[in-house]
């Protein structure tokens, strides 16, 4: 039968926050709500051993409720957990409408006072489309009616805390001597519950009824007295052992009730199908599930297992049958297991007939292995009803351990008999196995590496069956491994590497060197190991438990113990690869049937049976080829990926054939088995290139761009993601195979006999698709912190949290593969026309499509744009990763670059920029480049590409100004000016470049103290106004780099100031705001708060008039620094005069200073006994003169200080004095004042001075 039909697994682990509610029992009628995260349960229960695993995380029950109101969410998988006494509710809507701004992501947990019973548990529709019903049975018997509201799953704020207010509890007083076997709801006013005496208990209650109090009416064939007897339980022989209870032959196993709910089908356990009136109570209609006898019955009794309940599903078909109320499916699993399908008739007053539709025919289930060893039962099945009668849908789920297999037939009622024959179909098991990696030289190999990137791929073991299997681990090897763990860091990869390392001992050879090839064997034999282990506990998680389907959106799911799966159609290519040729050929027209919506003709090729064959001779080749050669073949496939192709395609083929080693790893016996498997399979003369090129066109290629206004949830997209990396990884093997198989046809079988084949150009053709595919194996296997808000008004939900003192766990953030972040999040749900299965495939067709984007945005485009949205999101070391699948380009080369710089490799920026500055400079536009760089470059600088060279390094100088590497700045300033000027006769924009660029590389320079390159950069600024304020940054920044010593002296002299015509007369006044800056006195009074520190700029700026020949200049300079030492000395002097402490040091303070005076004053003396006699002066402003506590020496009589006190010291009379006149200091003066100074000094050294004289 054809394989029509994929899973797609999901994790349901919760990737948000976990609401825990503890429902109140009878005697505490208080619930209590706790937020936590999925690690709270993690670390301390579940990496123990294996059984609390399977206890605590391992659903016992589960299943998918689908609402028949379209409110979103309407599908909600629960589970039994946590020892029978936790009900787990999640929302698993793949869709929702685009208008639904709230994900549903929030993990209710409600955890009971007791444990749930086996098929305890019961769901109804709410009476609004805001809420449905929960009804659970617990061991202590209560029974619990819990109102659930939709806005529960958006928003933990929403949640209602008073939780006796939306769970009520009651104990049906018949319970109180019987034991509850099974509950059903046949909606929230009515419940049926099956009891271990027979009898069947409905309970319904008012609309307006919360659930604390039911009516109870007792469902019972018997009579009165029998059934009040059976209330006792007498030891009948005849009972069922199950549970720890003992159960009546007539117990209900099964419970359904028809649409209108007049009537409720039992199925009991001793295999007859029971109807009853619910209107008159009464019994209406019995019959055996095979329509069996009395007799056949009497002679051979069939009891049915307590633990199964999938025997009966009633449906309706108004239109197929004259007289036919409703219609039913029975599933018996004796006599080989036999479905039957009744028509029901009769009235709602009267008996009601149960007619068998075929009675002659034997509608025997299809058996997964008719053969096999394995014992196969049914978990479940689903039938897919119309009005009509036609193309109706039969789902059965079987199930051998872990082992399962899904089947459908699609028929019509009335042509069942002929449709069962040949109609049926089946879902596609998974063919690609996570095989753990093979290393054949591990000491050559990082092990570790290899390992970890197998075990932590994205998805494939959830990190509490890693924690469980560590735990395992540890408990196995030697008690000093876990020694170790005592300050273990929370990382699970770190955790788990040190219990391997740990586990592994270095071993030493005869001759005391040590063996590290063993070790590395050794190791690599540990991590085997451990993954066996995770890979047994991982398998538990998917065992199947039962089957679901959404009659809304014609959705089949299969729920495991700790997953659940979607079924979706096959794609052309999965169509292929899992069905045999033959079936093409017989039942192509039935899968066309099936599936009107789409094209199989377009989609498979005219010869799809040639095509699965080429598929399945590929891989039995590469099955045929030794592992050594495999790998050679994959190490050769990886150069040629990332390689230029400078060969012709021919000479390709030959160096991969060569590269690879066919010549001397390929054996006769090899090469003869593959040569009769293409004559047995397929034939030399069907080895066309058009075969081939008929499997490549079946890979997706193209998708729809329709909207239906439907988006795909978090919950979608996971199942989504799963088909695209299946589908990835399967046609990555496909065409590897492919590939193969070409390269061992075009060299080792001559295809000149092959007329029709061209090896060359199927190899080229394979190449690049593997390198596209290569891309997306690099999406799907890497993942990180989601960017996406999931929820439009998050932060109002914040606020709401804050307020109700609910707060997020810290460690929720969702984290996802880069193909999902990057594509699937902007897709939307095509259309809603069909079936969701459908859609679902859609879905995977075009996230593999839109990455490649064939036809609509170059595939090389595509790769550079995700490397931009690596870099604009963080992700660096992501995007260092990725550089191996970027092609070569001038727009790529730049955005490496631009990672180069995000890095701070500026070297290798420089570099990238360099190589891409002339395809970026010139020609026409690539395209958007602010979209095609996921907004990495601004749309202000968008203008400089493709306008020139100058305009590209303008914007590159920008980029490295941003990053601080200034020395890069003036480099690429340098060059962009360069081009400006080289282009003159050019536009105005460009003369505003001109003007721009100098300024530029003037301040790129200065912040790399590059002088020479400022003086330059200064001197072809062609702005005058530029010129003082750039001037003073130079001189400034010189002092700072060298100081205003002879080494800032020198280095500021190197400067070719003088050819700058107006720089000296201009120089007095930089050095003079330098000074001023720097805390300087502008020959103010002393108000400005001088310091002796600042006479270094004084005597830098005298010893450059010195250097200029400018001896009165540096004298003025020099007069300038003698008051500043003044000023200084008068201010330590009044400190020791008031102050009067220590003595011995102020003394010393004091010589100190005085010689400082006198050296200063006999370089002033000698500068003006430099000059001519006639000029050997300088003006003295009397402002500049110190106050009259300036001077601590006395003066004579014979002359006149300059530094007297009898100088008017009053503010105002200065100001008028200074405004008629100025003081001449002669060279006399200065000798005069001299040996004042000398003489101060000597009553220092001497110790002959009077109280307050200094």
């Amino acid at each position: 039968m054809l394989k029509l039909f994929k899973e797609a697994k999901v994790n349901i682990r919760p990737n948000t926050s976990i609401v825990n509610i503890s429902i109140p029992s009878p005697q505490h009628t208080h619930g209590r709500i706790e937020v936590s995260t999925q690690d709270s349960s993690s670390r301390a229960q579940v990496a123990q051993v294996g059984d609390t695993f399977a206890n605590e995380l391992l659903a016992t029950q589960a299943s998918v409720y689908c609402r028949k109101h379209k409110c979103y969410p309407r599908s909600i998988l629960w589970r039994v957990i946590g020892a029978d006494r936790i009900l787990e509710l999640r929302s698993v809507d793949l869709i929702k409408n685009i208008h639904d701004h709230q994900e549903a992501v929030n993990t209710l947990r409600l955890e009971f006072p007791d444990t749930i019973i086996p098929h305890g548990v019961a769901f109804a529709d709410g009476d609004d489309h805001h809420g449905f019903n929960i009804f659970v049975i617990t061991a202590s018997k209560q029974l619990y009616t819990i109102d659930i509201r939709s806005q529960f799953f958006l928003s933990q704020s929403q949640i209602d805390r008073n939780v006796a207010k939306w769970c009520k509890s009651c104990r049906p007083a018949p319970l109180n001597f019987v034991q509850p076997h099974r509950l059903y709801a046949g909606s929230r006013l009515e419940l049926f519950i099956s009891i271990n005496t027979g009898s069947l208990l409905r309970l319904t209650r008012n609309s307006e009824d919360d659930g604390s109090g039911w009516s109870l009416l007792t469902l019972d064939e018997r009579s009165w007295g029998a059934s009040l007897r059976g209330l006792v339980n007498w030891g009948n022989s005849n009972s069922i052992q199950y549970n720890g209870k003992s159960l009546d032959p007539n117990t209900p196993n099964a419970i359904s009730t028809t649409p209108d709910q007049a009537f409720a089908f039992v199925v009991s356990l001793n295999h007859s199908i029971k109807a009853w009136n619910l209107a008159s109570h009464r019994l209406v209609a019995s019959k055996d599930l095979l329509n069996r006898t009395s007799r056949q019955r009497d002679v051979h009794p069939i009891t049915l297992s307590p633990a199964e309940c999938t025997f009966i599903k009633i449906f309706t078909a108004e239109r197929a049958l004259p007289g036919g109320m409703y219609y039913m499916i029975t599933y018996s699993p004796y006599d080989e297991g036999q479905f039957k399908f009744w028509v029901l008739k009769g009235s709602l007053t009267g008996q009601l007939d149960i007619e068998d539709l075929f009675p002659d025919i034997k509608l025997q289930a299809v058996d997964p292995e008719p053969p096999g060893s394995l014992f196969w039962n049914i978990v479940d099945f689903e039938i897919a009803s119309t009005d009509d009668g036609r193309n109706m849908v039969l789902w059965v789920l079987w199930r051998s351990s872990t082992f399962y297999q899904l089947y459908s037939i699609q028929f019509d009622l009335l042509d069942l008999p002929n449709a069962w024959r040949k109609n049926w179909t089946k879902m596609a098991l998974e063919l690609h196995h996570d095989l753990p990696p093979t290393l054949s030289h591990p000491c050559t190999t990082d092990v570790t590496s290899e390992w970890l990137e197998f075990i932590f791929f994205p998805g494939r073991y959830p990190p509490q069956v890693m924690e469980t299997a560590l735990s395992i681990f540890l408990q196995s090897v030697r008690a000093g491994v876990g020694r170790g763990f005592q300050g273990e860091p929370e990382n699970l990869q770190e955790r788990i590497y040190r219990a391997i390392r740990d586990s592994v001992a270095l071993c030493k050879s005869s001759d005391a060197i040590i063996d590290y090839s063993q070790y590395f064997n050794d190791l690599d034999t540990a991590w085997r190991q451990f993954w066996l282990l995770v890979d047994e506990i991982n398998k538990k998680r998917f065992q199947p438990i039962s089957f679901a389907f959404d009659f809304n959106s014609n959705l089949p799911w299969i729920i495991f113990s700790d997953s659940c799966a979607s079924v979706r159609e096959c794609t052309s290519t999965e169509i292929i690869l899992h069905n045999e040729s033959d079936l093409f050929r017989n039942n192509l027209h039935h899968a066309k049937t099936i599936w009107p919506h789409r094209n199989l003709v377009f989609e498979l090729g005219d010869h799809p049976d040639e095509s699965a064959k080429i598929i399945g001779l590929a891989a039995s080749f590469r099955n045929r080829l030794t592992q050594e050669l495999i790998q050679n073949c994959q190490t050769t496939l990886n150069t040629e990926l990332v390689m230029e192709p400078s060969l012709s395609a021919f000479e390709r083929v030959t160096a991969f054939h060569d590269r690879c080693g066919f010549a001397y790893l390929l054996t006769d016996s090899m090469y003869d088995a593959i040569h009769e498997d293409i004559e047995n399979s397929i034939g030399f003369d069907r080895l066309r290139t058009d075969s081939f090129l008929a499997i490549i066109n079946t890979i997706p290629s193209g998708f729809q761009s329709t909207d239906s206004g439907y988006l795909s949830t978090e919950f979608g997209r996971d199942a989504i993601m799963t088909g695209a990396t299946e589908v990835i990884c399967l046609t990555k093997q496909i065409v590897f195979d492919l590939l193969l198989l070409i390269v061992f046809i075009e060299i080792e079988l001559r295809p000149e006999a092959i007329a029709e084949f061209s090896g060359p150009e199927l190899f080229d053709a394979l190449v690049g698709l593997l390198k596209e595919y290569e891309n997306l194996s690099w999406l799907v296997s890497r993942v990180r912190v989601s960017q996406r808000n999931r929820s439009i008004d998050h932060g109002r939900d914040a606020k709401t949290r804050i307020a109700a003192n609910v707060q997020l766990a810290p460690g929720c953030e969702r984290r996802i593969s880069i193909l999902e972040d990057l594509f699937a999040v902007h897709t939307r749900l095509l259309t809603r026309s069909t079936s969701l299965m459908h859609s679902l495939t859609q879905q995977v067709c075009t996230i593999v499509s839109w990455t490649m984007s064939t036809g609509r945005v170059s595939f090389e485009h595509i790769l550079v744009f995700i490397q931009c949205r690596l870099i604009v999101d963080g992700n660096i070391d992501l995007a260092t990763d990725f550089l191996c699948c970027q092609p070569d380009t001038g727009w790529s080369t730049y955005v490496k670059g631009r990672l180069c710089l995000a890095k701070c490799d500026f070297d290798g920026a420089v570099g990238n920029f360099q190589k891409a500055s002339y395809s970026l400079s010139y020609g026409r536009p690539i395209g958007d480049l602010h979209e095609m760089s996921a907004k990495l470059v601004d749309m202000t600088s968008v203008a400089n590409f493709h306008s020139g060279l100058s305009n590209y390094f303008l914007h590159i100088t920008g980029l490295f100004e941003r990053a601080q590497s200034f020395i890069s700045a003036a480099f690429f300033t340098s060059l962009s000016l360069e081009f400006a000027e080289y282009n003159r006769a050019s536009t105005q924009p460009a003369s505003n470049l001109r003007a721009e660029l100098p300024s530029r590389l003037f301040h790129s320079y200065l912040k790399t103290y590059h002088f020479d390159g400022v003086y330059i950069a200064l001197s072809r600024d062609p702005d005058p106004a530029f010129r003082p304020s750039a001037l003073t940054s130079l001189l400034t920044s010189v002092f700072l780099a060298c100081g205003t010593t002879t080494r800032g002296l020198k280095r500021m002299l190197r400067l070719p100031l003088s050819l700058e015509p107006g720089t000296y007369c201009r120089l007095d006044d930089i050095l003079a705001s330098i000074t001023k800056k720097r805390g300087l006195p502008d020959f103010l009074p002393n108000e400005l708060g001088l310091s002796a520190g600042s006479i270094d700029y004084l005597s830098t700026l005298k010893a450059f008039y010195i250097a200029r020949n400018d001896l009165l200049a540096a004298a003025s300079v020099s007069y300038q620094m003698l008051c500043l030492l003044r000023n200084t000395d008068n201010d330590g002097v009044s400190e020791m005069t008031y102050a009067r402490t220590n003595t011995k040091n102020n003394k010393d303070a004091t010589f100190a200073q005085s010689t400082q005076i006198l050296g200063e004053l006999l370089s002033l003396t000698n500068l003006l006994a430099s000059i001519k006699s006639s000029e050997a002066y300088i003006l003295v402003d009397p402002m500049s003169l110190p106050s009259a506590h300036s001077s601590s020496i006395p003066t004579t009589q014979e002359g006149v200080s300059m530094m007297d006190p009898t100088w008017p010291t009053d503010q105002l009379a200065m100001r008028q004095h200074s405004v008629t006149t100025q003081i001449v200091l002669t060279v006399n003066d200065l000798r005069r004042e001299y040996q004042l100074e000398l003489d101060k000094i000597l009553k220092i050294q001497s110790g002959d001075w009077e109280y307050g004289e200094l």
